[in-house]
């Protein structure tokens, strides 16, 4: 009878082999818990589609009534609903003045069209085209009522007078601006 011999470099080969396959699949299969892991601990629910430079238009009449870009978007389609990260909104009211809208972060209803902006750091600064700015840490656009609304403590100054208030709601519909809550004007 003839016994099996085995070579060195052929039992080298063979638990090399051996060991490059067990790495793999530890490898492989270990990463895949650990993005999974990844994924829950982070937002607790996965966008279905991450869009960068994102761009929404809404049109009034026929028109285009504003527009909003965002560098990033996570859109959520069972919700209806998009998370946006640096925001710019350009909204052109009914007499031809257009707001220029900024914030760090905000979301929109792309069933309802509402959305809204917030500044992790600073004030925002919507600037409007007759020269007044309007300085708040968050706003809300509702599309229905075509309204926007500040989200807590708002200042409006301009050429010639300074209003602060606790809320701000604009009607874009029949242009009326209203200060509330705790409401101080100063003239200049």
């Amino acid at each position: 009878m003839s016994a099996l011999r085995i070579k060195p470099k052929q039992l080298l080969l063979f638990l090399m082999m051996g060991l490059l396959f067990f790495l793999s699949f530890s490898l492989m299969s270990g990463l895949k818990k650990r993005n999974m892991s990844a994924v829950f601990e982070s937002s607790g629910v996965k966008a279905d589609i991450g869009i960068r430079r994102f761009s929404f238009v809404q049109t009034h009449g026929g028109e285009p009534e504003w527009e909003l870009r965002a560098e990033y978007a996570e859109m959520f389609e069972k919700e209806q609903k998009a998370t946006l990260r640096e925001v710019a909104v350009t909204i052109q009211t009914g007499n031809g003045l257009n707001l220029k809208l900024k914030g760090n972060e905000g979301t929109i209803d792309t069933a309802k069209k509402d959305f809204s902006l917030r500044n992790r750091t600073a004030l925002m600064e919507i600037m409007l085209g007759n020269g007044y700015i309007v300085k708040t840490s968050g706003l809300k656009w509702t599309n229905e009522s075509r309204e926007l609304t500040t989200d807590g403590f708002a200042t409006i100054s301009g050429p010639q007078v300074e209003v602060e208030g606790t809320k701000v709601r604009w009607s874009l519909g029949d242009q009326e601006l209203i200060v509330s809550g705790d409401v101080k004007a100063v003239l200049f």
